[in-house]
């Protein structure tokens, strides 16, 4: 089992497999002292192994989450201040020490809003977690588990922690203040490594765009991170919170995913297995497998997978995986499935999946699905799914573990994914529909010309002010400091004063850049002074003296007041309110700029009135109840203007003043997920794709091909319907017709405001249209009777066959491409059982349009009766059968009403008839999504004719899958599929007998709905797909 298929299953499942499967460790030694401490040390061994599996799995995890979601993982030292520098990556000019301690007083500050959720009970015993919390390098307080919560709300900004554990993936804190302004477009965003039963650890998390600068600036603006033993220059994640070891060895421990370039250097670009030091030798601390002692050896303890002798010869007892270069040392590179002697040829006596270069030599790129002979020749013995170019060469581009560069040279750092665009099939792009966009265009704040102006303010740039004045740009102000006693210019140069003015109005925050006010201007109170005369105090020229500081290469360089103003640009009153809000050295006042409540502010009352008016309406879960989103569906005959037309007469009633429309229609989209349910269409995915595709001129040769594919589909079916229409008008021994169901006919169907508000009763309709005499069927039912799954549309199709003229011989139907409905193998055992039992038939065709575009002719019904019900109330399932009557006055419509017993169950037929339904004459399997035509023949009890396309030759599926004996017998009594009247749910039949009660339903009526079936467990759904859901099963 490889490491993709260990990330996919779970990792307690595994680990168990791998210590079940292990030799257990002896309860006592049978063989002397020597065994028996060979059996702790193999079990301390395994222990060791599982652990490091263990860490392994969850850093795959998490680093495809990561890529998954557009982000890379930016590493930081285990020491235990991992929290603070990863989240120091989001708040510049913070670093870790300082971050530690701002957060430390934030709770102090607010320990009311805090103490519940800390452990402890008293006010007393928090602070004291506090205080040891505040000491650098601690993570081993009670007090830990809140500070995710905690730099939420001292950030103002939400916290998105993307985690290794399966069932918690992301967690996404938002601040908990009272009256919090939050920045919802600026998250902070951390990477959480937590395996089970070890210590966690936090990495630093930016979008892909952002990462390879952070990288840069860190390493460049600070050199000691260049040096080798550097925590920053070390790109890894460990899987604990805990210091290397002091003597400078390797630590085993966990640097799961170490990355390097070929000199050396930290690699930024994050590739997940191969690690070198600076001179190019195999570096032990990050690769995740082999472990080496100082005197680089392999060392056996520490490697889960490899094991090797102290000679370098592969070690024949447990190596499940070996992997060697010519010389015998080990192969830093990480071919997980290739074993070689001493000599550089091939070991055939471990290596399940061997790959070689065409010299013979092992090739360290590790492809699962590549293997080649010495001579380079492919060889046809292990190779599954070999890849190659034109050449011969192995293409690098089918490989899924393979990475190369752009010379064609293997790429060592082992790459484990390649990119989408060589490896995603285009037929995965199109066969899942896109996402819709919601009714309600997303507010973007961050766009808004106020806010726009606001940014440009603390950013120091010029802007236009809600007067229509141009405030000109902040630049720094030159002071003469000649005849300072600081001496300011001296120690400060312009380039210095540039750097903090810019540092300054790049945090972009009112709160932040308070905060580095009050952190670099000290004051204390003046000294008093008393008359000697008088003995009263002296009047004072300050209350305050103050001192100013600004930071120049880490250290504070005090400077007078007039250039401490004039480096920031700022003004004496702006310092003023800072330090006059300051407590305990942090700016704890607020912006109240745009913070008052507007006047014609909408009331909460009129609010609420509007949300029980919304919730008043029946709202259903989706069809096949699959889909990942909570939704919920409103009937297809509202909107949200008739909503708020419903609305308005109910506070008419009231004499209430009613809300305005664009309130009402805030509250719908912002509030509630909801929609307005939509039958699913026949839309066709693929030309939408290619259309998209060609505005934005990203038209790709595999879709192009596609693309005319499935046209030359489209034309041969349209072309075949043609054809039959014609053979049917000529020849009154063919039949030819085309089937569909219609949309669900609601019933009761008025135009009575209250029923709006109630679920109603789901009747079906099957339409079946001649094309040759133009007569039409409807076989109608409700939702007590049966559903509208095959078996139900097979007993139409069957019903229809035996209402046909006795000289019909030859029976052709066209249909969409359904596959719960119409394309499987109950109907087809429905048109089998059919072609044998009636005496007339000889032939029956059934073809199916492409996907898409299955545009019919008895869609007209379905139009006549969607046109006729608007004149006629419906008020029972009954009433239908006059309105599908009068859809078409010249040549009325027949319609059949159907029962549950009249339903049969071809699942039971097609099981004892159809043995086989997956291979075809030929041994090929079957491939029922994509079969075009059926034909069944009397002559041929036993076989299906298929096609794939219109105009290929016909296939044959021998149902009885070449079993020797008789032939399935075509059984003439059929069975039920129902044995009585199916419930409704409840709540269905309890808003049904309120339209009684409100005398919507005619009093006549009454009984009917009084006698419907209901059940508890009876599922409260749409009665059909909605146009958003995309999957196609069977109901019945």
């Amino acid at each position: 089992m490889d490491e993709d298929t260990w990330s996919e299953c779970d990792e307690d499942i595994f680990v168990s497999i791998i210590t079940d499967t292990a030799d257990p460790l002896p309860s006592q030694s049978t063989g002397g002292d020597n065994e028996g401490l060979a059996a702790v040390i193999g079990e301390s061994n395994r222990q060791h192994s599982l652990q490091q599996l263990k860490v392994r799995l969850h850093n795959k995890r998490l680093n495809r989450h990561l890529t998954n979601n557009g982000m890379e993982r930016c590493s930081v030292y285990a020491d235990g201040n991992c929290f603070f520098k990863a989240a120091s990556l989001h708040l510049q000019p913070h670093d870790a020490v300082s971050l530690r301690a701002a957060l430390c007083h934030h709770i102090r500050r607010n320990i009311e809003h805090y103490i519940s959720f800390f452990t402890c009970t008293t006010t007393d015993e928090a602070l004291a977690q506090i205080d040891a919390m505040e000491e650098g390098g601690v993570w081993n307080t009670a007090a830990n588990d809140i500070l995710p919560l905690v730099l939420a709300d001292y950030s103002k900004r939400r916290v998105k922690i993307f985690s290794s554990r399966r069932h918690q993936s992301i967690v996404d804190i938002s601040p908990s203040m009272p009256n919090t302004s939050v920045d919802a477009f600026s998250p902070i965003y951390l990477a959480l490594l937590a395996p089970e039963g070890e210590p966690e650890h936090f990495d630093g998390c930016l979008a892909k765009k952002r990462h390879l600068y952070h990288q840069f600036s860190r390493h460049v603006s600070h050199p000691s991170h260049q040096s080798a033993g550097s925590a920053e220059a070390v790109v890894s994640s460990p899987s604990t919170c805990s210091s290397p070891e002091r003597d400078g060895t390797p630590d085993p421990r966990g640097s799961p995913e170490p990355s390097a370039t070929r000199d050396g250097t930290p690699d930024p670009r994050g590739s997940p297995e191969p690690s070198a030091t600076r001179d190019g030798t195999p570096d032990p601390r990050g690769s995740p497998e082999p472990s080496a002692t100082r005197d680089e050896t392999p060392d056996p303890r520490g490697s889960p997978e490899p094991s090797a002798t102290r000679d370098g010869t592969p070690d024949p007892r447990g190596s499940p995986e070996p992997s060697a270069t010519r010389d015998g040392t080990p192969d830093p590179r990480g071919s997980p499935e290739l074993s070689a002697t001493r000599d550089g040829t091939p070991d055939p006596r471990g290596s399940p999946e061997p790959s070689a270069t065409r010299d013979g030599t092992p090739d360290p790129r590790g492809s699962p699905e590549l293997s080649a002979t010495r001579d380079g020749s492919p060889d046809p013995r292990g190779s599954p799914e070999p890849s190659a170019t034109r050449d011969g060469t192995p293409d690098p581009r089918g490989s899924p573990e393979l990475s190369a560069t752009r010379d064609g040279t293997p790429d060592p750092r082992g790459s484990p994914e390649p990119s989408a665009s060589t490896t995603k099939s285009l037929s995965t792009i199109y066969n899942t529909p896109p996402k819709k966009p919601g009714r309600k265009r997303k507010s973007k704040p961050e766009a808004w010309k106020r806010n726009q102006q606001k940014k440009a303010r603390l950013e120091g740039k010029e802007y236009v002010n809600c007067r229509g004045k141009v405030t000109e740009a902040r630049s720094v102000k030159p002071v003469d400091c000649s005849k300072c006693k600081l001496k300011c210019s001296s120690h400060i140069n312009m380039d210095q004063q540039s750097s903090i003015f810019d540092a300054f109005y790049g945090l972009q925050d009112y709160n932040r850049q308070k905060d580095y006010i009050c952190t670099h201007v000290t004051q204390k109170n003046t000294v008093t002074i008393l008359d000697e005369e008088t003995m009263t105090p002296k009047k004072k020229t300050r209350q305050v003296a103050r001192k100013f500081f600004l930071t120049v290469d880490g250290e504070k360089v005090q400077v007078c007041k007039r250039f401490f103003l004039g480096t920031l640009s700022v003004g004496h009153a702006y310092v003023q309110h800072a330090l006059g809000n300051a407590q305990d050295g942090v700016f704890s006042g607020q912006d109240g700029r745009g913070k008052h409540t507007p006047g014609n502010k909408t009331s909460e009352e009129d609010r609420r009135r509007v949300r029980k008016h919304i919730e008043s309406f029946p709202c259903l879960e989706s069809h096949y109840c699959r889909k990942s989103s909570g939704r919920k569906f409103l009937d297809e005959t509202l909107s949200i203007k008739e909503m708020y037309r419903l609305f308005t007469q109910d506070c008419a009633s009231e004499g209430v003043v009613p809300v305005s429309n664009s309130i009402y229609r805030q509250t719908f989209v912002t509030e509630y997920n909801l929609a307005f349910h939509k039958p699913k269409k026949d839309l066709c995915l693929l030309c939408s794709l290619y259309h998209d595709a060609q505005k934005n001129n990203t038209v790709t040769p595999e879709l192009e091909a596609d693309y005319r594919e499935h046209q030359e589909k489209k034309q041969e079916s349209r072309q075949e319907k043609t054809n039959d229409k014609k053979l049917a008008q000529e020849n009154n021994e063919i039949s030819v017709a085309t089937f569909d169901l219609e949309s669900v006919l609601s019933t009761p169907c008025n135009n009575i405001s209250q029923t709006h508000y109630k679920r109603k009763l789901a009747v079906y309709n099957l339409s079946i249209y001649n094309l040759a005499s133009k007569e039409g069927q409807c076989f109608v039912w409700d939702e007590t009777h049966g559903r509208k799954g095959s078996c139900e549309i097979a007993t139409c199709l069957f019903h229809h066959l035996k209402c046909l003229p006795p000289q019909v011989k030859h029976v052709i139907l066209y249909s969409d491409t359904c596959t719960g409905q119409n394309r499987n193998q109950y109907v087809a055992a429905a048109l089998l059982q059919a072609v044998q039992q009636l005496p007339n038939l000889e032939c029956i065709d059934q073809k199916f349009l492409t996907s898409g575009h299955t545009h019919m002719e008895c869609d007209s019904m379905h139009s006549a009766i969607e046109t006729a019900k608007k004149k006629i109330q419906v008020a029972i399932p009954d009433q239908w059968h006059y309105v599908i009557e009068c859809a078409r006055l010249s040549q009325p419509y027949t319609v059949h009403e159907l029962e549950f017993g009249d339903f049969i169950d071809y699942k039971k037929v097609a099981a004892s008839t159809m043995r086989n339904t997956k291979t075809d004459a030929a041994g090929n399997r079957i491939n029922w999504l994509q079969i075009s035509w059926f034909r069944f023949k009397k002559e041929d009890p036993d076989t299906v004719f298929f096609k794939y396309r219109m105009k290929d030759d016909f296939q044959q599926l021998k149902i009885r899958g070449g079993r020797r004996g008789r032939t399935p017998c075509m059984t003439t009594e059929l069975p039920s599929r129902y044995l009585e009247r199916q419930p409704i749910s409840a709540v269905k039949k309890a808003d049904l007998m309120d339209l009684c009660r409100l005398n919507v339903i005619p009093q006549k009526h009454h009984h009917f709905y009084e006698g419907l079936p209901c059940s508890l467990s009876a599922p409260d759904r749409l009665p059909e797909p909605d146009i958003t859901e995309d999957v196609d099963t069977d109901e019945g």
